[in-house]
Parts: structure tokens; sequence; C-alpha cells
């Protein structure tokens, strides 16, 4: 491996927003060229802090295993506002070549127009029936570590929401109690309809770690994580409501010259993408 390969997968990893202004500035072949030999992970850390447009039209012309590769690894919020920016067609073609946990949660949150909580919330945050036992409950975790969350919420069988609790309280259980008798009942939630600025003033943020998100019914849609809140708070201080990065001024003195040549490089000599990237349902 060259060593300006090394040097551009370090400084994407290490400071993926200078980076991203770096690529932006790049002619396009260049920067599509960087994104594909790098490991999806580190392409996304990058590629959601470009300017939203660019980063859609981006991803569009990615050969799609290498697009799905880094959709997959966006959070579903995140993934979902850069999709609403492709072309319809092209962005249907890409969806459809997600794995099926990424494929179904971002398809449901396409349902929901842009800025509401329901296009913001994650739909794979766990929640269980409230008749199940915390032994039966904290088997379901086990058997699907990568749902586990701070937060686990609790469902009657009609799938309305009903309560919450933590992990440390489920494992603090005893073996045959009700997920229904130890939750928490005053949970409270969002509407999916809700707008940004409802998301942002919730008061359940004061000490709660995400936000259920319920239909007019009161049925579990999924949960508005705290990384979103703080996105949208970032977004809000940065004057970009919309959730596009900005691509107002100059490049830092350190990375207009020196690192735009490595990236050019980079982009100039690598044909295949880079080693790594995680393993993907087919």
């Amino acid at each position: 491996m060259k060593l300006y390969k090394k040097l551009s997968k370090g400084l994407l990893e290490a400071h993926p927003e200078d980076a991203a202004r770096v690529l932006e500035g790049l002619p396009e072949e260049d920067t599509l060229a960087v994104l594909a030999a790098t490991p999806a992970p580190v392409a996304a850390e990058t590629l959601r802090r470009m300017a939203i447009h660019r980063a859609a039209s981006l991803l569009a012309k990615l050969e799609r295993p290498r697009a799905a590769a880094i959709v997959e690894t966006l959070t579903p919020d995140v993934a979902t506002n850069v999709l609403r920016r492709m072309d319809v067609e092209a962005r249907d073609a890409l969806v459809g070549d997600l794995n099926d946990v990424a494929r179904r949660a971002l398809t449901t949150l396409l349902q929901f127009p842009e800025g509401t909580a329901g296009s913001m919330m994650d739909p794979t945050v766990l929640a269980l029936p409230a008749d199940l036992t915390a032994e039966q409950s904290q088997a379901h975790l086990r058997a699907s570590p990568e749902q586990m969350r701070y937060n686990l919420y609790v469902l009657d069988r009609e799938h309305v929401l009903v309560g919450v609790l933590n992990l440390r309280e489920l494992f603090l259980a005893r073996r045959k109690d009700l997920l229904g008798a130890i939750a928490n009942r005053n949970v409270l939630s969002i509407q999916a309809r809700a707008d940004r600025h409802a998301v942002l003033t919730h008061p359940a943020w004061s000490d709660a770690h995400s936000i259920p998100v319920v239909d007019a019914k009161g049925v579990y849609l999924g949960a508005i994580r705290y990384r979103t809140l703080r996105r949208l708070e970032e977004e809000l201080r940065e004057g970009r409501a919309d959730g596009a990065a900005s691509t107002a001024g100059a490049l830092g003195d350190l990375f207009s010259t020196g690192i735009a040549s490595v990236f050019g490089a980079m982009a100039t000599s690598i044909v295949q993408p880079f080693p790594g990237d995680p393993k993907r349902d087919s």
C-alpha cells in the first residue's frame, strides 16, 4: 500500500469535517475515487459532513454496492436526509440493494415528511411486549446485541407504548418479573408528525437518552436518539437547519494545498476498493 493511501485514510478518520471540505473542492471524479477506495465506515463519516446535495450526487454516481455499503453505515436519520435529495429512481434502486435491516428502516423513515419526528427516528430501537419476563427479555437482547440501547421500550400486544426501563433495571430484575410490572409507566413520547422545534424542545431530553415516537393511536414506531438531538442543535447553531453542511469560506491553510494533493494523488492511482469494508448481506 502506498504511503499517500495510508495518509489519506488517516486524514479521513482523524479529520472527517476538514476532509469533507477538501473533497468538496476536488473534481467530482477524484472525490468519487477517494470514496470508492476508503473503508465504508470512514467514507460515511466524511460523506455525512458534506453539503447534503453534494453527498446525494456522489452516492448516486458511486457503484451501487459501494454506495449501499456506505448508506448501511450511516445512521438512519442521516441516510434518509441524503436519500431524499436523490432522484427517486436512483434512490429506490439503492434502497433495494441494502441489507434487510437498513432497507426496512429507511423505507419506514422515507414515508414521513422531512423535518418531522418520524423522519428523524431510529426504527430499530428495541421494544418488547409487556407480558415477557425479564429472563425472556434478557435472552432476546443476548441473541440480538446490535439492538441494545440504553432504554428498552415496553408495548402491549397492540404495539401501543406503555412503558420504558433501562438495561440496568432489566438485568437487576428477578427472572420471572414481567416487563409491564417493572417498567416506568410515565413515559414521555412524541408524535411522528411533530416538527423539528417540538423535537428540540421536548421536555424528555432533560433526563432521557432517547424519545419514543408514536402514531396518533400511541403505536410505537421507533425512537429519536440523543445523537440526533445533538446533530439538530449543531445544525441550528451553524445556521443550516435544512441539514446541509456549509460550503462557504476558503479552505484552511493546512488543507488547501498539501491535504488536497494527497487526496488527488490517491484518486488518480487507486482503482480497487480499500480492504476492510464490513461484510454485507447478499
